[in-house]
């Protein structure tokens, strides 16, 4: 095997470097010796910028991963708007559960009332009828909203069987997908794992979401404005026609799109849930109220 010295008179080496014929560094000005430190000094953040550029995910340390989440995370929210000049904020549309070509489009409203309050009422086909019933889950402080109503009978239906800590990691999407803030219960943890394709072709950026009783979440925001284009997360196996169950567990995706100005905030007007895959749910928003003078704890006190 032939060694060049960088030494040598014909420099092939040391050319390419920036080393002079004689082994030196060449500054900008032409001298030698000296100039190391002065070629130094750009030469390694110019390094720096070219990995990064060519190597979007670089390997970062847990510290360095919950930093850029949560600059990212601030990013998001400026982009959104004022965010933590919401207080309430009341959505209205309708919703399909989109297992079959006849399912029809029916009420669907949220409501909360920060910090702690989060009441959902959506209408849903029942069989044997089909009928329709009316349900209200969410949360009310430490207490747990479960009541359904049959329309047609005017009859209580069976309870849905929710709980504190579903309705909890529910009321957590929501302000996840539409204000990119956390509720002050829920103890999580955020890592930015990288950049990966969003929903929508487009390049994104992924933020892991970790914590005691929260199923595994995946969170990508959009790599230009920061705000959620997307929410992934697991839940206990579910049953739905032509939908394939996973492994252990299924995989529950929506897909938030059609951000429109609100005052000054922008929101999604469309989402779209698949399960493992297929498209089970559909949400249309009408109307976003934010800071609704009427709205009060009242409507909350459902058992």
């Amino acid at each position: 095997m032939t060694v060049v010295d960088p030494k040598r008179r014909d420099g092939r080496i040391g050319s390419f470097l920036g080393l002079g014929r004689d082994g030196q560094w060449v500054t900008a000005n032409g001298g030698r010796g000296g100039g190391s430190v002065v070629v130094l000094k750009w030469l390694c953040p110019l390094v720096w910028v070219v990995a990064v550029s060519v190597w979007p995910n670089p390997v970062l340390t847990p510290q360095d991963r919950g930093a850029r989440a949560q600059e990212l995370i601030a990013r998001g929210r400026a982009s959104i708007g004022p965010v933590d000049t919401v207080k309430a904020l009341s959505m209205t549309g309708s919703r399909r559960m989109a297992l079959g070509p006849e399912d029809p489009w029916l009420p669907y409203e949220v409501h909360i009332v920060l910090p702690d309050k989060c009441l959902r009422l959506m209408s849903s086909m029942m069989m044997p009828g089909p009928r329709v019933v009316r349900t209200a889950l969410g949360l009310n402080g430490s207490s747990v909203i479960d009541r359904r109503l049959d329309l047609a009978s005017g009859t209580v239906a069976p309870k849905s069987m929710t709980n504190l800590v579903r309705e909890r990691a529910v009321f957590t999407r929501l302000m996840l997908q539409w204000l990119l803030r956390v509720p002050p219960f829920m103890q999580l943890s955020l890592s930015y794992a990288g950049e990966t394709d969003g929903p929508d072709g487009r390049r994104a950026l992924q933020i892991d979401i970790t914590g005691p009783g929260w199923p595994a979440t995946r969170l990508l925001l959009d790599k230009d404005s920061c705000r959620p284009v997307q929410i992934t997360y697991h839940v206990d196996r579910m049953i739905a026609p032509g939908v394939p169950a996973g492994p252990a567990e299924d995989e529950y995706c929506v897909e938030l799109s059609d951000v429109r100005l609100v005052g000054q905030m922008r929101l999604p007007f469309r989402a779209a849930a698949r399960l493992n895959g297929r498209l089970v749910e559909e949400v249309r928003v009408k109307e976003y109220v934010l800071n609704r003078p009427k709205m009060t704890t009242e409507m909350f006190r459902f058992r």
